[in-house]
């Protein structure tokens, strides 16, 4: 996958929740190119909005709306009145897509739409992430696990495992040493 495209897709639930979400992984509809350089600031706030409502109580590890540059794929889910309910953002590595980040606006359909997303990505080849305990209890039965030692040579880095051989110890930007779980299908071959 080409790290130096930048994508956006601003859909409804509908387009999320009754389609198939193979179109995560391309790069054309529903996706726009975009130069972050030329994002417009509204859907960058509208975005940040969202992703604060989550991550306030959770833990910010991106502290600006620009700080959300360090992913480029973005998707904004609104509901019929056009209001953002749910976001996804997931970066381009060497394995796949990486969900960096994944929240609602506190609403049931909001968190109802970015759970049933969640659970249809990560069964993608080439779509991956690490959750924490909050999103593991909600989303682990219904993807698939990542042994921790492979999920070491994914994230290039030194973990360290669990008894069970699949959580580890890991660090998050401006939060610090957490408990996680890589679950989807990360592959190194070229989709």
């Amino acid at each position: 996958m080409d790290d130096s495209i930048f994508l956006v897709a601003d859909i409804d639930l509908k387009y999320a929740l009754n389609r198939p979400a193979e179109w995560v992984i391309a790069t054309g509809e529903p996706f726009t190119r975009f130069d972050p350089i030329d994002l417009p600031d509204s859907l960058r706030s509208e975005l940040f909005e969202v992703y604060m409502r989550t991550y306030k109580r959770l833990g910010m590890h991106l502290k600006e709306k620009e700080h959300l540059d360090e992913y480029n794929r973005w998707i904004l889910i609104r509901n019929k009145e056009n209001k953002p309910v749910a976001f996804l953002l997931l970066k381009t590595t060497a394995f796949g897509l990486k969900l960096g980040a994944a929240g609602s606006d506190g609403s049931r359909e909001g968190k109802d739409c970015v759970l049933t997303f969640l659970a249809k990505i990560l069964t993608i080849e080439g779509v991956y992430g690490e959750i924490s305990p909050p999103l593991e209890g909600k989303l682990s039965d219904n993807v698939p696990k990542v042994a921790a030692g492979f999920a070491e040579e994914v994230l290039e880095k030194d973990i360290e495992p669990d008894t069970d051989k699949y959580h580890y110890l890991g660090h998050i930007k401006n939060i610090g040493q957490q408990r996680k779980l890589m679950v989807g299908k990360p592959t190194a071959q070229e989709f």
